[in-house]
């Protein structure tokens, strides 16, 4: 699920998602919580760790980092991830239940707009799994595509087309 614009969701919305992707203010938001101004890893992983308690079957929170790659949270129980991804995971510090991984953003020259930047990432995200890749292989594609299309005007006209993404 990614609800951007993000709006405060209940507990049954929650807990009805396989996974969650939002920005780095929007994971507060759909919390109801106050949005934290550039929040710390810490602050990121204590609230997807909330969303965790609260959906059932979330298995996946992303949290997308702008200009700093994304943030890939699961649970450490999740058998949904690839043997070969669960090596690039780390232990979450102070929530042991759960991993994390940081995919860096691509080197951008000159970023032009940044409008529908977060639309981009989620539409290659849901392709590539649909294509099968591998959890952090399909994140690793929307992230270079999400850095792609921030250096265009306009959004969908500044989306990388598949060839280009590579």
């Amino acid at each position: 699920m990614n609800t951007a614009p993000a709006c405060a969701l209940s507990d049954e919305i929650i807990g009805d998602c396989s996974m969650i992707i939002a920005n780095e203010t929007e994971i507060f938001q759909m919390q109801g919580d106050e949005v934290k101004e550039s929040p710390s890893e810490s602050q990121i992983f204590a609230c997807s760790a909330r969303l965790f308690r609260t959906g059932t079957r979330l298995e996946c929170v992303i949290v997308t980092l702008g200009a700093k790659g994304c943030l890939v949270i699961i649970k450490e129980s999740t058998h949904s991830v690839a043997s070969s991804d669960r090596e690039v995971f780390e232990k979450v510090e102070d929530h042991a239940e759960l991993l994390y991984t940081k995919i860096p953003a691509m080197k951008v020259d000159k970023v032009v707009d940044t409008t529908g930047a977060g639309d981009c990432f989620v539409g290659v995200l849901g392709a590539s799994l649909a294509e099968k890749k591998s959890l952090v292989e399909a994140v690793r594609e929307a992230v270079h595509a999400s850095g792609q299309s921030v250096q265009k005007e306009g959004t969908q006209s500044s989306y990388p087309t598949k060839s280009v993404q590579r």
